[in-house]
């Protein structure tokens, strides 16, 4: 189904939903990069690739990505993005938390190059497995400096886990270095913002120094060609679930301002 299908049938949905988060599995790449950065935003996608499995724990054979639509009460997400997931994406829309140790999963390994992202995330030194992973390779333009991504993290291994090897991350990498940090710390269950805002099936997500759950990753990137990459995966085993909801990018105007950790910074538009 291409994007714009999808995201009137699910705006369709949501209509009437009462401004719940709502997702479904999509496991097409282009079409995950075209629900994250669309038509009009101020970086446009050349090549993208997905990592993703199906469960095999629970037995429903459903997906690990996939996209999402909320109301602004959730989270404080926006409107639409991609969820990528340790576990089944469609079990984490909103509804009522029905086991602290809820798990899905492929029960799959991860690989070297998985490893080589993951290791500085949770801590180094542990096995990964259920990994989801999008790469994207976009052309920012010829005078960008930045681009911004809105993000929430949450975990079934939190908090019973905190402390422990079961340390699940996420990482935001640009040209091979990972951007996704709060409050100068990596994220992942460990993080002392993590919060029990339940929502979802989801026991905690990390609250950032806004105290809203939702970070904002201002990453900075080339003029022209950069590399990304969105990776989630559990530690240790394949156990309990953690997932990450990115929002789609914001068109901008002429120019977009964003605050970042150098100041303000402007993108530019799409080229045409």
């Amino acid at each position: 189904m291409k994007r714009f299908a999808v995201l009137a049938v699910l705006a369709g949905v949501a209509a009437g939903a009462n401004a719940q988060i709502i997702t479904a599995q999509e496991t097409n790449a282009m079409t995950l990069a075209d629900i994250l950065v669309p038509t009009g935003s101020p970086v446009s996608v050349v090549g993208a690739s997905l990592k993703y499995h199906n469960d095999a724990w629970s037995g429903s054979g459903l997906a690990s990505a996939g996209y999402f639509i909320s109301g602004a009460d959730n989270y404080d997400l926006g409107a639409t993005g991609i969820v990528l997931s340790s576990g089944a994406v469609p079990f984490y829309g909103t509804g009522p938390n029905t086991s602290t140790g809820f798990s899905t999963g492929g029960v799959v390994s991860a690989d070297a190059s998985d490893e080589a992202l993951l290791d500085p995330i949770t801590g180094g030194g542990f096995d990964h497995y259920d990994v989801t992973r999008l790469d994207l390779l976009v052309d920012a333009g010829p005078n960008a400096t930045v681009i911004a991504f809105d993000v929430v993290f949450g975990s079934e291994e939190w908090s019973e886990y905190v402390g422990s090897s079961f340390i699940d991350g996420f990482g935001l990498y640009v040209n091979g270095v990972n951007v996704a940090f709060e409050s100068g710390l990596p994220i992942n269950i460990n993080h002392p913002g993590m919060a029990g805002i339940v929502e979802t099936e989801l026991d905690g997500v990390l609250v950032g120094a806004t105290g809203s759950p939702k970070m904002k990753f201002v990453v900075p990137v080339n003029p022209g060609i950069n590399e990304l990459t969105f990776i989630v995966a559990d530690a240790s085993d394949w156990v309990l679930d953690t997932t990450v909801y990115i929002e789609t990018l914001v068109p901008a105007p002429s120019s977009l301002a964003l605050v970042g950790i150098g100041g303000f910074a402007a993108l530019r538009r799409r080229r045409a």
